[in-house]
């Protein structure tokens, strides 16, 4: 299959798929069966991923019991399958802790997941512990790490880990299951989704600046998955099963482009960098926090707008890089993170050799990124209209949740938290990004 063709494919002609690309790599997605769809078989979705009479875990929270997976239970039992249930207590996150309460029988074919983005790292997570395939019934518009094959889990102090895993061997989306959903649940997915235009943008910083692998065509399908979803929204009110269907589409189809990129490139730019951040920082002084898409939006248009004015003009790239002891220290007195956690996250600063190579090639594509950028910004402010408009309150609930102080000390600590290289990271090692979000 033509991988240019990818996003106008039928999502179950996704699984077990190649794609020829003009990068040179044959992309393959090794997830062997997507389902999507009113009211598809459960029964026939997991026949192929199961022996009659073999037992399945299946992994979900309490609000997805109580709404779906009675349901789902009786419909494998029915089909000839054990059912053995794990049910997460209400508000349980994704983290090191909660995947070591789950139990799977010694006896268990199959690991399932039954909700969203927390069912699902916790799920691959426990999968590959145990050494098992494991598959997605998918219940929240908010999907984007659904196909990927790694699991995001929090280790001590909160702090977040990308963890390898084996991609999902089936993951079923039932649409009629898209209702009934937390008010927020459609903005957060919506704004994930556009927050990964950043992604995208460090997607492509990385291989210019750091000679990152890199596949031109994945990162202009994964603007079009975007675009996409930003048209459809434009262009009518949507009601909530159908915003919900369209957000879980398009945010399956980013994801597979996450897999056929081969890492989490796409889901850890700079953007991310700073939610993770800001979530530690609001954990660590006990302030309510909102859904992982909201923040990340949020943050998203902040972060652009820092890139737009670093790259606007030629930067002195001889000031001295911060201290790692004093980075280390700053972590944890901000954002609570234990001593030792914290100085194991420090990235090892480039040489100044190499540095200066970076700053070579930065002057060379600064042209190039300053446009990306100012492209990317005028497609977030787009987005933010549509965003602001899937509150009840138009958004006014949004005005004092990040405050500059707060935004500027997210960014600050940001690059310290996550391994991956951005235009974020690279300021913060040449030393330069203090004074671009003072």
């Amino acid at each position: 299959m033509d991988i240019t063709t990818l996003n106008t494919q039928n999502l179950s002609r996704y699984a077990g798929a190649s794609f020829q690309c003009g990068c040179g790599v044959c992309h393959t997605v090794a997830t062997q069966s997507v389902v999507f769809g009113p009211s598809p078989s459960l029964e026939t979705f997991f026949a192929p991923l199961l022996p009659s009479l073999g037992v399945v875990t299946v992994i979900s929270d309490a609000q997805i019991r109580d709404k779906t997976e009675r349901a789902f239970e009786k419909r494998l039992s029915r089909a000839g399958y054990r059912v053995h249930t794990h049910t997460l207590e209400t508000g349980s996150p994704a983290s090191l802790e909660t995947a070591a309460k789950v139990i799977v029988p010694e006896e268990a074919f199959l690991v399932a997941g039954a909700g969203g983005g927390t069912v699902a790292d916790l799920t691959k997570y426990v999968a590959a512990a145990k050494k098992l395939p494991c598959a997605l019934i998918l219940t929240s518009p908010a999907a984007l790490g659904s196909l990927t094959p790694s699991a995001m889990l929090h280790s001590d102090g909160g702090v977040e880990e990308i963890y390898k895993t084996p991609p999902f061997s089936g993951v079923f989306c039932d649409m009629d299951f898209l209702t009934d959903l937390p008010p927020a649940l459609i903005p957060a997915a919506f704004g994930e989704l556009a927050a990964k235009a950043v992604s995208l943008f460090d997607y492509k910083f990385a291989h210019l600046i750091a000679g990152e692998r890199f596949c031109p065509h994945l990162y202009e399908l994964g603007f079009a998955a975007i675009d996409e979803t930003l048209a459809r929204f434009r262009d009518r009110v949507l009601g909530e099963k159908e915003a919900a269907a369209i957000l879980a589409e398009s945010s399956l189809r980013f994801s597979a482009l996450g897999q056929l990129t081969g890492n989490s490139r796409l889901f850890c730019g700079g953007e991310a960098q700073a939610a993770h951040a800001l979530r530690l920082l609001f954990k660590h002084e006990q302030r309510p926090l909102k859904l992982r898409g909201e923040t990340e939006f949020l943050l998203s248009r902040i972060v652009l707008e820092v890139y737009k004015n670093f790259l606007a003009r030629p930067a002195n790239f001889f000031v001295p890089p911060p201290s790692n002891a004093r980075r280390a220290e700053k972590i944890t007195e901000y954002l609570g993170v234990p001593e030792k956690t914290a100085i194991g996250k420090m990235r090892a600063i480039p040489s100044p050799e190499k540095l200066k190579l970076f700053s070579y090639r930065l002057n060379e594509y600064r042209d190039e990124l300053y446009e990306a950028v100012c492209l990317n910004a005028v497609r977030l402010n787009r987005a933010w209209r549509v965003f602001k408009r899937l509150y009840p309150d138009d958004g006014f609930g949004l005005v004092n949740y990040i405050e500059p102080p707060d935004a500027a000390l997210a960014l600050a600590l940001a690059p310290d938290l996550k391994e991956k290289f951005t235009l974020l990271s690279f300021m913060k090692d040449a030393g330069l990004l203090d004074e671009h979000i003072r």
